[in-house]
């Protein structure tokens, strides 16, 4: 089995807007996601288990755990997040 790149899943992403037929999303493996957010596999499967990012299990034998992904609910929530060094202003009402 060929191993797809975070190029082909969201060329993929693309294609499928397009045209008569439509075709969804495929779910991608921790791996692609990681080269996506250039962090480690380990890491993903880790955010994904705090709920800093959505992810969807798979189970196929025994208490394994296996995790796939779409790549535009992973760009959704890392855009939807704001950064912890920003803080917010608090303005006081003029009377």
């Amino acid at each position: 089995m060929k191993k797809r790149s975070v190029e082909d899943a969201s060329s993929d992403a693309a294609c499928s807007n397009r045209g008569a037929a439509y075709e969804p999303e495929p779910f991608v493996r921790p791996e692609i996601v990681a080269e996506y957010l250039g962090i480690d596999a380990g890491t993903v499967v880790r955010f994904v288990k705090d709920g800093l990012i959505p992810g969807h299990p798979l189970r196929v034998s025994g208490r394994r755990m296996h995790w796939r992904f779409l790549l535009s609910e992973v760009r959704a929530a890392m855009l939807a997040r704001e950064p912890k060094h920003v803080r917010r202003v608090q303005t006081k009402e003029r009377s």
